[in-house]
C-alpha cells in the first residue's frame, strides 16, 4: 500500500498496446462495483467539497484532485484507516468517525489545523443532513456488458462492500450479466489484500494471467490486481490519475475497443 497519494506517478507507456495484443489470453473479466459499474449522484467528495466551499475553504482544482486522490488512499485500507477504526469504531452511521475524515479531508484541501478542527462538526452534520445521493449506471454500461458476454467473456464483480452484492445488483438491473459475485466482507478479505482477487479467481476456475480487474481507485483495485499477478485497467473517468502506470480508460465502452472486435 502506498504511503503517499502520490507514489504511483508513472508515464504509463505502451499499456493499451500490450492489452490489445495479449487479448487472446484473457478469458475473465473482474469488475470493481462502486465509482466503477455504478456511482453516486451527486458524487460524495465533490459535495463534500463544494460544502467545504460553503464554509470558506476555497480550493484550486488541483488542491481538489489532490483530496480525491487522498480519499481514495484513505479507504485503500491505509494506516489512517486503521487508527480511525481503532479509535472511533465502524464508520458506518458513525458520527464521531466522519467528523474525524472531515477534518483530515480539510486539511488536504488547504485548511489550517485550526480551521480544519472548527469546521467539521458543522460540515459533517450539514451532509448528513443533505446529502442523498441516487445510484447512476453510466449509459455505456449495459451495452458494454453485453458485448464481452456476446465475445463469451466470463464476468464478475468483486467489491470491497461488506454485505453481498446481489440485491445491489438487482436493483441496477445488472445481476443477469455476471457469473461470479463476491464482496469483501464475505471472505473478510479487503483490498488491495490481494487474497480477495484470488479467491474470486478461484471461484471463477480462472488462472489470474487471464483476468483483467477494472476499477476506480488505484491504491485498491490496481495495486490489488497487480499483487494477484492480474491485469489491471484502471477507470478514471475525471482525471485524477493522470500518470497511472497502467491501462487507463474514461468511458466504459472504451473496453469494447480492447476486447471486441
Amino acid at each position: 500500500m502506498p504511503t503517499s497519494p502520490e507514489v504511483y506517478l508513472d508515464p504509463r507507456g505502451v499499456h493499451a498496446q500490450r492489452l490489445r495484443e495479449n487479448r487472446t489470453s484473457i478469458t475473465t473479466v473482474f469488475f470493481d462495483l462502486d465509482d466503477t459499474l455504478r456511482y453516486n449522484d451527486p458524487d460524495a467528495t465533490m459535495f463534500f467539497h463544494d460544502t467545504a466551499e460553503k464554509f470558506g475553504i476555497h480550493s484550486t482544482l488541483e488542491r481538489r484532485r489532490k483530496a480525491e486522490r487522498w480519499t481514495h488512499a484513505y479507504w485503500a485500507s491505509s494506516s489512517e484507516l486503521m487508527l480511525d477504526l481503532q479509535m472511533f469504531g465502524d464508520w458506518n452511521k458513525n458520527g464521531a468517525f466522519w467528523k474525524n475524515h472531515a477534518r483530515r479531508h480539510l486539511k488536504i484541501l488547504g485548511a489550517s489545523d485550526a480551521e480544519a478542527q472548527r469546521l467539521a462538526p458543522a460540515i459533517t452534520e450539514m451532509i448528513l443532513a443533505e446529502y442523498d445521493p441516487v445510484d447512476i449506471v453510466h449509459d455505456d454500461v449495459v451495452p458494454m456488458l453485453q458485448a464481452l458476454n456476446e465475445c463469451g467473456y466470463k464476468l464478475a464483480v468483486v467489491s470491497n462492500r461488506s454485505q453481498a452484492l446481489a440485491p445491489t445488483l438487482e436493483g441496477l438491473g445488472l445481476e443477469h450479466y455476471f457469473d461470479l459475485t463476491l464482496a469483501a466482507g464475505e471472505v473478510d478479505y479487503w483490498k488491495p489484500d490481494p487474497r480477495l482477487l484470488l479467491h474470486a479467481a478461484s471461484r471463477a476456475a480462472a488462472r489470474t494471467e487471464e483476468i483483467v480487474y477494472v476499477g476506480d481507485n488505484y491504491y485498491a483495485d490496481v495495486v490489488c490486481a497487480r499483487e494477484a499477478g492480474m491485469t489491471p485497467i484502471l477507470f478514471d473517468a475525471r482525471g485524477i490519475f493522470p500518470d497511472a502506470n497502467c491501462e487507463v480508460i474514461s468511458r466504459m465502452r472504451e473496453l469494447q475497443d480492447l476486447f471486441v472486435e
